[in-house]
C-alpha cells in the first residue's frame, strides 16, 4: 500500500526545519535581551533627560526646597 502524500510531506519538512529551531530559538533569544537591553537605558537615561532639557533651556534642575535652603545660608558660616 502506498504512504499517504500529506505524511511523506509532512515528515520531510520536519526534517528539513529540525535543524533550523536551534538557530530560532537562538535568534528569539538575542532579540529578547536587545529588547531588555534597550528597556533599562530607558529606565536609567529617559528620567534625567528631562532635567537636563530643563537645565539646557536656561531652568534650574533642583527643587524648590533647595533653593530656598541656598536663599538663607549665608556667605560665611559662623555669622548669622
Amino acid at each position: 500500500m502506498k504512504a499517504n502524500n500529506f505524511k511523506a510531506l509532512q515528515e520531510e519538512n520536519e526534517d528539513r526545519f529540525a535543524n533550523k529551531s536551534e538557530g530560532v530559538k537562538k535568534n528569539v533569544n538575542h532579540s529578547i535581551g536587545l529588547v531588555k537591553m534597550i528597556g533599562n537605558m530607558f529606565d536609567l537615561f529617559i528620567p534625567r533627560i528631562f532635567s537636563v532639557f530643563t537645565y539646557m533651556s536656561g531652568g534650574s534642575p533642583s527643587d524648590k526646597n533647595q533653593d530656598e535652603d541656598k536663599k538663607n545660608t549665608t556667605k560665611y558660616p559662623n555669622t548669622k
